[in-house]
C-alpha cells in the first residue's frame, strides 16, 4: 500500500511540474521582455552628458530647431571607458540644408558609454535606446531595391590650386570607389568659378563625367561639407580616376570619406 501511494505522490509531481512549464511557456510564448530608456538630452558646450545604457543596443536621438531653423552637425558616439577613444557611430549634417523642425538619427550597436555632440546650441534633443537589436544603420534603398548602406573606412585630403583639374583619387584594379563624406575649405574669399567632382578613365582627367559641382563666387561660404559616413553620395566605377576641377581663384583643400567596393552602383 505504501509503495502505491509513493507512485501516485511521485506521478501527482511530475504532472505539476509539467503543467508549470506549459503555462510558463503559454506566458513566455518565447519573448524576452524589451528594456527601454528614455531622457532629455542636455549639451554642455556642444557635448552631452552620458546617457543612462545598461545593455541598450538601438539607439535614436529626436533633435528640434529651436529658433526657425538648426545649421551645423549633431551625432552619437560611443565608448568602452566614459573617458577616451570616444568614436561616432552615427552623424546628421544639416550645415548645407538646415533642420526645420524635427529629425531622428537611429543607429545599432552596444556601447558601455554612449553620448552626443553638437556644433551648434539652437536645438533641444531626446535620447532614446531599447535592448531589441537593430541593424547598424537603416536598410537603403536602390534602383534594384534594399540593400545594405555604404560604410566608408578610407580618407584621403588634397591641396588644390586655383586652375587645377586633377586626379585626387586612384582607382583600385578590380572594384569601384564610393564617396561618403567631403568637405571642401577655401583658402581665401573665391573669385567667379566653379568647384566639381568627375572622373575620368585617364589620370589626366581628360574627357569626364559630372558627379557633383557648385559655382563659387564671393558670397560662397568658407566651407562646403556634404555626406555621411554612412551611405554613398556618388559612385565612381572600377578602372577610373576620381577628379577634381578647381577654378575658383583659391587654393581649395578637399577632404573625402570612401569606400573601394565591388559594385560600381
Amino acid at each position: 500500500m505504501t509503495d502505491k501511494n509513493s507512485i501516485w505522490k511521485l506521478l501527482s509531481a511530475l504532472l505539476l511540474v509539467i503543467v508549470l512549464i506549459a503555462v510558463c511557456g503559454f506566458q513566455n510564448a518565447g519573448n524576452t521582455g524589451t528594456q527601454t530608456v528614455s531622457q532629455i538630452v542636455v549639451y554642455t558646450a556642444g557635448v552631452s552628458q552620458i546617457f543612462n545604457n545598461i545593455g541598450q543596443s538601438a539607439h535614436y536621438i529626436q533633435v528640434c530647431s529651436t529658433s526657425g531653423s538648426y545649421t551645423g552637425l549633431v551625432d552619437l558616439e560611443g565608448s568602452y571607458d566614459g573617458a577616451t577613444h570616444w568614436t561616432t557611430f552615427a552623424l546628421a549634417n544639416y550645415q548645407v540644408t538646415p533642420l526645420i523642425g524635427c529629425a531622428v538619427l537611429q543607429a545599432g550597436g552596444y556601447y558601455q558609454n554612449v553620448r552626443s555632440t553638437t556644433s551648434a546650441t539652437n536645438i533641444s534633443a531626446w535620447y532614446n535606446a531599447s535592448s531589441g537589436p537593430i541593424a547598424y544603420a537603416p536598410a537603403g534603398l536602390s534602383d534594384g531595391g534594399a540593400s545594405a548602406p555604404t560604410l566608408c573606412t578610407h580618407t584621403s585630403e588634397t591641396n588644390i590650386a586655383a586652375g587645377q583639374n586633377i586626379a585626387i583619387l586612384t582607382p583600385p584594379t578590380t572594384v569601384g570607389i564610393k564617396i561618403c563624406t567631403f568637405q571642401l575649405s577655401l583658402a581665401a574669399t573665391p573669385s567667379t568659378g566653379a568647384l566639381a567632382f568627375n572622373y575620368s578613365s585617364s589620370n589626366a582627367c581628360t574627357s569626364v563625367i559630372a558627379l557633383w559641382g557648385v559655382l563659387t563666387f564671393a558670397g560662397t561660404p568658407p566651407v562646403i561639407s556634404m555626406g555621411s559616413n554612412v551611405g554613398a553620395l556618388f559612385s565612381i566605377p572600377a578602372g577610373n580616376y576620381t577628379c577634381f576641377y578647381n577654378t575658383s581663384g583659391q587654393t581649395v583643400v578637399v577632404d573625402v570619406s570612401y569606400a573601394e567596393t565591388p559594385t560600381t552602383f
